[in-house]
C-alpha cells in the first residue's frame, strides 16, 4: 500500500490534475470531500477518456472526469481479498480507509507486483539456502534411478510459500506486503 498519497477536491481543474500527475509521477489520485471521506479516484486513463470524448476537456472540473463512488477495502482487508476485487472489477488502484471511512493510503496494481516480487525472490533464496544445506550434509552427489536431483517445480515452491506465509495470516503487515506506517504523510493541494 503506498502511504504517500495525494488527495484532491472535486473543484479542482483538469490542468492542475495533469500537472500533478506528471510532476510527482503517479497515476492514481483519490478525490475526497470536505470530511475527508472518498467520493472518487482519478487515473491517468480517466484523463485520457475525457481527452478523447471532450474537445473541451480542459475546462472540466475533476468532478465532471473521474471515477465516482470508487470501490473501497479496509485496512484491516487481507492482501488476497483486495487482489481478488481488484481483478474482479478489472481496476488497476482501491483507497484504503480506515473504520470511520477516511483515507489512509492506495493499493496499486504497482504494490502488489512489488510484493508478488518479494515473494519470489524470498523464495529464490530459500531454494537456494535448501540446496545449499543439503550439499553441505552429504559429500557423496546424491544418486537416484530417476536421474540426478531437480529443483522443485513452480508449484510446489509456491505451495510451499503459502504455507509458510500463513503462519503469519494475510494482512497489510506482512514483510511481503507494503505496510502501513502510523506516521505516514498526506499531501493536500
Amino acid at each position: 500500500m503506498t502511504v504517500k498519497w495525494v488527495t484532491l477536491s472535486p473543484h479542482h481543474g483538469f490542468n492542475e490534475v495533469t500537472n500533478l500527475m506528471n510532476d510527482r509521477f503517479f497515476r492514481h489520485c483519490v478525490v475526497v470531500d470536505n470530511q475527508g471521506k472518498v467520493v472518487g479516484v482519478i487515473s491517468d486513463r480517466d484523463i485520457f477518456r475525457a481527452l478523447a470524448r471532450y474537445p473541451n476537456s480542459r475546462t472540466k472540473s475533476l468532478e465532471q472526469i473521474m471515477t465516482h463512488n470508487p470501490i473501497t477495502v479496509k485496512r484491516k482487508y487481507s492482501v488476497i481479498d483486495a487482489v481478488f476485487e481488484m481483478l474482479a472489477k478489472r481496476i488497476n488502484c482501491l483507497p484504503v480507509v480506515e473504520d470511520d471511512g477516511s483515507v489512509c493510503g492506495i493499493v496499486t496494481s504497482t504494490d502488489l507486483l512489488k510484493s508478488y516480487q518479494q515473494i519470489l525472490e524470498f523464495g529464490a533464496k530459500a531454494s537456494a539456502l535448501s540446496r545449499s544445506r543439503s550439499s553441505s550434509r552429504s559429500r557423496r552427489p546424491e544418486r537416484n534411478r530417476r536421474g540426478p536431483r531437480e529443483d522443485p517445480p513452480p508449484f510446489a515452491l509456491s505451495r510451499l510459500l503459502a504455507k509458510r506465509f500463513s503462519r503469519y495470516g494475510q494482512s497489510w503487515g506482512l514483510k511481503i506486503a507494503v505496510t502501513v506506517k502510523p506516521n505516514a504523510k498526506k499531501a493536500n493541494l
